[in-house]
């Protein structure tokens, strides 16, 4: 008979060492509560201690069906765990396959949205520019009534320029443009005329700067004798 003492903090724990150590077949013969040896053990919770026992043969007994359950264990486990194996390759495979026609549909549906991506990208190219040029003629016409309006030219003929310089963009090409449309417009006779001209304005309009350029043309280009006579007191 084998006779083996055990320590334990409560008896779950001493079942547990006695069935692992001498098998189910061991007896508890005694317990009883004891201190841990030493001055500390006094203020530590009591302990127990437990005695159990059993045959000899009985514990190869025991023994060799342990050993046997440990085996029967061990192949389970081993069969449960290619199981596994086999049925996670299985669900990967699964996955893997879905994976692929997921792709698949992904790749479509990449095709079809980079088609549409495309299409979008030159509608807003076109709507951009179609901006563009809306933003291009409104400042051009804005210019060009600043223009015409600084000319002092009347409102009713702004759509006769701005039918002409329809084609251009550049503010200073308009200006340009609309200095050799005003030049066409009027005629300048050259030939010589005789008689009275009478001009009439305004005060600040330019009367006097005219009849001052009238007389330059007449003295510089003409070779004429010129002589101004004035009534006015005021200028000089």
């Amino acid at each position: 008979m084998v006779i083996k003492k055990y320590i334990v903090s409560n008896m779950n724990e001493a079942l547990t060492m006695i069935r692992s150590e001498l098998g189910k077949n061991a007896v508890i013969i005694t317990q009883r509560k004891v201190r841990k040896e030493g001055v500390l053990g006094i203020f530590k919770p009591k302990l127990i201690e437990v005695t159990a026992a059993v045959e000899n043969s009985k514990i190869v007994k025991n023994t060799n069906l342990d050993e046997k359950q440990d085996m029967e264990n061990s192949i389970n486990s081993i069969k449960k765990l290619m199981e596994e194996k086999l049925s996670n390759k299985s669900i990967e495979d699964k996955k893997l396959n879905n994976t692929i026609d997921n792709n698949k549909v992904i790749e479509n549906i990449n095709e079809s949205n980079n088609k549409e991506v495309v299409k979008l990208r030159h509608e807003i190219s076109d709507i951009k520019e179609i901006l563009n040029k809306t933003l291009i003629k409104t400042e051009k016409i804005d210019y060009l009534h600043e223009l015409l309006k600084e000319l002092d030219i009347y409102e009713q003929f702004y759509d006769e320029f701005k039918e002409k310089i329809k084609n251009i963009n550049d503010k200073e090409e308009v200006r340009n443009s609309l200095r050799e449309i005003i030049d066409k417009e009027i005629i300048i006779d050259t030939e010589e005329l005789k008689g009275k001209i009478v001009l009439v304005g305004p005060t600040g309009v330019g009367k006097t700067t005219t009849i001052a350029k009238l007389a330059g043309k007449l003295a510089l280009k003409e070779g004429k004798k010129v002589g101004l006579i004035t009534v006015d007191t005021y200028r000089i």
